[in-house]
């Protein structure tokens, strides 16, 4: 079986066919993190598509905001498993966190000509679907990193305070990297602006 067929079945509601072993984790992994970053490229240049250059920016841009927030909440993630479960592998997070991205940024590349569509077509409607995308996504990729780890029997009751981390220090850093990073869309939206976007204006 290829590797991305072997991705499908991971992210699917299938039980896994056999235990990967560690060396094959670390690879699926590998392989999963680089066709999300594809994937969220393609996605990228949909969003920018009504702003001329910014859709080639935008192949770059967009990989970036999802590598540096996957290096500062990774870390995070698998210290909060080492510290609440006792059998936990970091391998296992590791590859459950990737192929979660994996799902969330293949339900993006999905929905990317829908965001083309509008973002040629509607100056006040692109935007707001372009982001609906990204959160949608976002919440897919969540509700398969749940679904992988307890595929990979990580104890349950252990589960929950790593993934809040992990989902929360993700989420986080997005929100502050669009900040210092080169706005995504043609206008620069709430979540654009970071966590000084949702303070309250006095």
């Amino acid at each position: 079986m290829n590797t991305f067929a072997q991705l499908i079945d991971l992210i699917g509601p299938r039980p896994p066919a056999s235990v990967p072993t560690r060396t094959e984790r670390l690879y699926v992994a590998g392989t999963a993190f680089l066709a999300s970053l594809a994937f969220a490229a393609l996605w990228g240049v949909a969003a920018g598509s009504g702003g001329g250059h910014l859709a080639l920016r935008n192949l770059a841009s967009v990989p970036m905001l999802l590598t540096v927030s996957t290096l500062a909440s990774l870390p995070v993630g698998v210290f909060a498993l080492r510290l609440t479960c006792q059998d936990g592998s970091a391998t296992n997070l590791v590859l459950a966190h990737t192929a979660a991205m994996f799902g969330g940024a293949l339900v993006l590349a999905l929905l990317s000509p829908l965001v083309t569509l509008y973002q040629l077509s509607s100056s006040w409607a692109g935007p707001p679907i372009a982001i609906a995308s990204a959160c949608l996504a976002f919440l897919c990729g969540i509700g398969i990193l749940i679904r992988i780890l307890r595929k990979l029997d990580v104890d349950k009751r252990s589960l929950a305070l790593p993934v809040l981390l992990l989902v929360f220090v993700q989420l986080a850093s997005l929100a502050q990297l669009s900040v210092l990073a080169p706005s995504v869309l043609p206008t620069r939206s709430l979540f654009g602006r970071g966590i000084d976007g949702i303070s309250i204006q006095r």
